[in-house]
């Protein structure tokens, strides 16, 4: 395969604009540093106090809190068998428990716009068509001596 490079006026100002395109988009894609972790895990880090890491897997974690602390007698009754005693003990009959209301927890998300992945994908897509327009400026295809038309 035979390349030649011609170097046309045309082609010589699509190659310089593509270098300096190139050179202004790679030290601006390289040199900013991204955090692509999620707003959550950002927020949890920088919350954490440095203090000395336990590396149990919360199970483990869980676990040893509940061996430490002291454990009250368990009664294994249902609970209207324990209903029942009580009444027996205190010689009233008790009333049935109240419904309990539960107020369910609201928390509010908060969107702080991050917009890194996208900034990073469209900055790759800037450097490969850059790279494209500056390939097709320096190469050209070989064309046939002659022609059936």
């Amino acid at each position: 395969m035979n390349v030649r490079l011609a170097l046309r006026p045309r082609r010589a100002v699509g190659l310089a604009l593509t270098a300096c395109s190139l050179a202004i988009v790679i030290p601006a894609t390289a040199s900013a540093t991204y955090d692509l972790h999620p707003q959550d895990a950002r927020d949890a880090a920088a919350e954490q106090p440095s203090a000395p890491t336990d590396l149990r897997s919360p199970d483990a974690r869980d676990a040893a809190l509940v061996a430490a602390q002291p454990s009250a007698p368990t009664d294994l009754r249902s609970p209207d068998a324990r209903d029942a005693a009580l009444a027996a003990a205190t010689g009233t009959q008790s009333a049935p428990a109240s419904s309990v209301v539960v107020e369910p927890t609201v928390v509010p998300v908060v969107e702080h716009g991050s917009q890194t992945l996208a900034i990073v994908f469209s900055g790759t897509a800037l450097f490969i068509a850059l790279l494209a327009v500056g390939f097709a400026a320096i190469y050209r295809r070989p064309r046939p001596r002659w022609s059936a038309s």
